[in-house]
């Protein structure tokens, strides 16, 4: 079976409060785009041989490659692989496994590229083990790998709370708009992000859910991601793509989740030629 996992773009960002658990309390809007990796998983035939692999449960294997800009040096620790494991674990697998992985989504990037593809492993290997398990249940397992993963399981606009892993489906459409990606060599890694940031509640701010209801145009002077402040201090460049962005006509522009992709949505489709000049570009119309 092959699939495409999608990323996703962050539509506002709150930091709320440190846990007990070492987590954070946020609120967010998870958004799916048209960015994806490639994902197949099949079952092999009985005799294979391959030298990549890990041992699964009941003398099973799960045989692996990875192609595109996929960066793994150690597979156990790659998301889909422990998608793969994590399911073992609850429900068995019955069959030796093959598992290559494409990728095109950048890592570090805010875009929830390795999340999406552990909930589509989860989807997949669910399907190919005659559904095991409904969707609750693999929403609870892909909580367990990452915070955003359960919401790629059912990848629809929602609101996110908790760690982000609390979802509420929500209507928000972004359709007739253009969308840019922009992404420079480094990533930002999620514990650098918090680093710069100060957690605080607010009764009285508006609810992110009423603000990305508002015409996109009002966005720039209410929804904020509260990562960018810090992010922006370490890494001036992001921060100056956003400004160019704006200067291009964008009618938002914000960066995705804790970095370093930087997001611009147009009314029109933006020219780019000539512009951000090596470094990691998406544009599509949503």
């Amino acid at each position: 079976m092959i699939c495409f996992p999608n990323a996703k773009i962050n539509l506002g960002l709150r930091v709320l409060r440190k846990r007990a658990d070492g987590f954070h309390d946020i609120e967010t809007v998870f958004f799916p785009i048209p960015l994806c990796d490639i994902l197949e998983l099949v079952v092999l035939e009985p005799g294979f041989v391959g030298d990549r692999y890990l041992e699964l449960r009941n003398a099973r294997r799960l045989y692996y490659y990875y192609s595109g800009n996929a960066v793994v040096d150690n597979p156990e620790t790659e998301l889909s692989v422990r998608a793969i494991m994590a399911f073992d674990r609850e429900f068995g697998v019955t069959n030796d496994l093959f598992l290559h992985l494409h990728k095109n989504i950048p890592s570090g990037a805010g875009l929830g590229g390795g999340s999406s593809d552990a909930a589509n492993a989860l989807k997949i290997i669910n399907s190919i083990e005659g559904e095991k398990t409904n969707e609750s249940i693999l929403m609870k397992l892909a909580a367990s790998l990452g915070s955003d993963c359960p919401f790629f399981i059912a990848n629809k606009p929602s609101f996110a709370s908790g760690r982000g892993e609390i979802l509420q489906s929500i209507s928000i459409s972004l359709s007739g708009y253009h969308l840019v990606l922009v992404k420079p060599s480094f990533g930002v890694s999620t514990a650098e992000a918090y680093s710069g940031v100060v957690p605080k509640c607010d009764p009285d701010a508006p609810s992110l859910i009423d603000i990305v209801k508002l015409p996109i145009d009002s966005w720039p002077n209410i929804l904020v991601n509260e990562f960018e402040n810090g992010v922006f201090e370490v890494h001036p460049q992001l921060a100056q793509i956003k400004s160019e962005l704006y200067e291009m006509g964008a009618s938002y522009a914000s960066m995705s989740g804790s970095g370093s992709t930087m997001f611009g949505l147009f009314k029109t489709e933006p020219e780019l030629e000539g512009t951000f000049n090596d470094l990691f570009v998406f544009k599509t119309a949503l």
